[in-house]
């Protein structure tokens, strides 16, 4: 039989689909006639369906040695290398492949350019990114161009803009993926009214399953709860569970909480109502489902003041008892020279929990005897943080695949200690933390919360700002160093701006710079106190969220002030940065809320030289600005009461050479908060004693 019947016949079983024989027949012509044209690129296309990749690569590279244009056969070459995650190599190849492709075959060229685009994405490169799909979009118009589009300036905090291109996707291509994209991002965005109206509308599409519909109805209680509305949230959820019942359904029910209370006696109210909710949800029957759906982990409990300890705890039990079980465990190891430290987040990039965390990592690896691997959890954002921690990381793994996939991924790694910057601030990460996927698991306070799961061995906290007994708050052991576990950059102020030019009302200023969900009800007396005991304040609430929640805290002050004493309170949009700390430098105090407090934007307000009050709290939480005042020397803005704290704000904001005096101490000392790495050595020693190398 000559070499081109075999072939032929090779080709006919292929087409026929029976893979088998056309391999038997391909690998017996290359016997014959092992240079006939095509011949390596069909038994490469052949293993890629089996998922042989390396060996596939091997006979694509074969072809291209015979026929280096042949850019069909590069762009096979690039898919398998992109499925095995060697993006630079073939976005390299897909170059290659573009400038053979003819320029008549605009198709063809499209596509290579969609695929240099996933390339560069994934490179982290969203500049290049998105000129190649805008370049394969104008080649040949195609929804598939316009969603990369959307997600490349989704990940680059355009969210306007994504929100603009996942519209036009879902208009041009009208499939259920495109309409639930946009409401997730409308949902990023903020925008939870026009939210909850399209994941509704996604509730109605036929083309869904009925889980699916059921989600999107979980998703419109999302929305109401970050509106307000938790008693709308609820019926929500019951409205998807009667539609289909699902884990991840009722997780999500003990969690619903206001964003502002009306009353001390609402937090009481629905504290009682969370852990009735819990006592509902530890009686239904349990079974092991797919959790990734879950989006909604009690991250507003913490809010409301009191030990949540034993009922995260009890609340963790409950995600066991729905989480598949791993299939594996964890492999004897021994002893390396380095250690393998993983480090898992969400947030890997310009965020509150990287400005704590990120430096302190890169600067440690170089300390030893370490190895850094950082995991990503389904990070959205990207930006030059992102591209500095992967360079200073021995590996990067962006997490993929269903849980149990997730967890094998970081298994694989082989870690002697797992680090998570936070659980109940991401969903994904929480519901990971319940797995055994290294020897030694450690948490931050990203979020200072217990996580009340069993599987985290280690809280890691300081000395200063933890309160006596503190291990009473937490379910892991708590580990406190001398320092905080920071290396903290210091943070970049704008110029000063006048009064007027920030557009303040005359008087002494006093600030409120906390997200709604802060402003607790016992905050009331030290806003009315202020504005009855100094007739001249001026007390600015920043207006953070923007559904316009504050506008709520403003009328539950209402009763409790005269007409003009209300004329003085004043709801102050939300600041980009730069203005933010403008602002800082241009307010007489700053009010620190409890009894759960900040921490970043104390930084920034320490670096202005803003006099500051706080009344420490029960919790760590509430703790942060009693540690930084007490590292500045000035423990005369520490109150122990929120009579006290009325008081000292007023005489600061009245007092200009006490205010000036605390400016300069502030400057004098900044150096222990800023940039100061005298916790690298206590984090590396307790790094080495969690792993028993100390």
């Amino acid at each position: 039989m000559r070499p081109e019947q075999h072939y032929a016949r090779a080709r006919a079983a292929e087409d026929a689909g029976d893979l088998s024989l056309a391999r038997q027949l391909y690998l017996a012509l290359q016997q014959l006639a092992p240079d006939y044209p095509n011949l390596s690129f069909r038994l490469g296309l052949l293993a890629s369906q089996r998922g042989e990749l390396v060996e596939a690569e091997s006979f694509f590279q074969a072809e291209l040695a015979r026929q280096p244009d042949f850019w069909a056969c590069r762009v096979q070459l690039a898919l398998s290398l992109m499925a095995r995650r060697q993006f630079q190599p073939a976005r390299l190849a897909l170059q290659q492949a573009l400038a053979d492709c003819p320029t008549s075959a605009r198709a063809e060229q499209a596509r290579i350019w969609h695929l240099i685009g996933r390339c560069r994405r994934a490179e982290a490169d969203l500049p290049q990114a998105l000129q190649a799909f805008e370049q394969a979009h104008q080649l040949q118009p195609h929804p598939d161009h316009l969603r990369e589009q959307a997600r490349v300036y989704q990940a680059q905090g355009h969210f306007e803009l994504a929100r603009h291109y996942f519209d036009q996707t879902w208009v041009q291509s009208q499939q259920a993926s495109d309409l639930w994209a946009l409401a997730d991002q409308q949902l990023l965005a903020h925008d939870y009214a026009k939210a909850a109206g399209t994941f509704r509308q996604l509730a109605r599409l036929p083309a869904l399953t009925l889980a699916r519909q059921a989600l999107a109805l979980g998703q419109v209680a999302v929305c109401q709860q970050a509106l307000n509305q938790p008693e709308a949230a609820l019926c929500a959820y019951a409205e998807a569970s009667a539609l289909q019942p699902l884990a991840a359904l009722d997780l999500s029910r003990p969690g619903v909480l206001p964003m502002v209370y009306s009353s001390q006696a609402q937090v009481l109210q629905w504290r009682e109502r969370s852990v009735q909710a819990l006592q509902w949800l530890e009686a239904q029957p349990a079974a092991p489902e797919n959790l990734l759906d879950w989006q909604a982990p009690p991250f507003y409990l913490a809010y409301q003041g009191y030990n949540d300890r034993d009922w995260l705890a009890r609340f963790s039990a409950q995600v066991r008892r729905r989480l598949p079980p791993l299939q594996t465990g964890l492999p004897n190891l021994p002893r390396r020279p380095v250690l393998r430290l993983g480090l898992i987040s969400r947030f890997f990039h310009h965020h509150s929990v990287m400005r704590c965390f990120a430096r302190l990592f890169m600067a440690l690896v170089p300390r030893g005897p370490f190895t850094l691997h950082l995991i990503a959890a389904s990070s959205l954002l990207q930006d030059q943080l992102t591209a500095d921690l992967r360079r200073s990381a021995t590996s990067w793994t962006w997490l993929q695949g269903d849980l149990l996939a997730q967890a094998a991924q970081i298994q694989a790694l082989e870690l002697d200690l797992l680090i998570y910057t936070d659980t109940l601030l991401d969903a994904q990460t929480y519901l990971l933390s319940h797995y055994r996927l290294a020897p030694r698991q450690l948490l931050l306070p990203g979020q200072p919360v217990t996580s009340g799961v069993s599987t985290l061995d280690l809280f890691v906290s300081d000395q200063l700002s933890e309160p006596p007994e503190a291990q009473a708050h937490y379910t892991e052991q708590l580990i406190q160093l001398p320092h905080w576990p920071t290396l903290y950059a210091r943070p970049a102020l704008s110029s000063p701006l006048s009064p007027a030019a920030l557009g303040l009302p005359a008087g002494r200023v006093y600030l409120c710079a906390a997200s709604v969900f802060k402003l607790h009800p016992q905050m009331d007396a030290v806003f009315v106190g202020i504005l009855q005991q100094d007739p001249q304040a001026q007390l600015l609430l920043l207006e953070l969220s923007a559904e316009g929640l504050t506008v709520q805290v403003r009328a539950r002050l209402a009763d409790q002030l005269t007409p003009a004493q209300l004329a003085r309170l004043h709801l102050w949009p939300k600041q980009p940065p730069a203005r933010f700390s403008a602002l800082l430098q241009g307010v007489d105090v700053l009010l620190e809320t409890f009894p759960f407090g900040s921490l970043n934007t104390l930084m920034v307000a320490l670096a202005a030289g803003t006099p500051m009050v706080t009344w420490p709290g029960d919790f760590v939480r509430g703790r942060y600005a009693r540690t930084l005042l007490l590292r500045m020397e000035c423990p005369e803005l520490i109150a122990g009461s929120a009579e006290d704290y009325v008081r000292i704000a007023v005489e600061v904001a009245r007092d200009d050479a006490w205010r000036q005096r605390i400016r300069q101490r502030f400057a004098a000392h900044s150096h222990r908060l800023f940039d100061n790495p005298v916790a690298l050595p206590e984090v590396r020693d307790l790094l080495l004693e969690a792993a028993g190398w100390s």
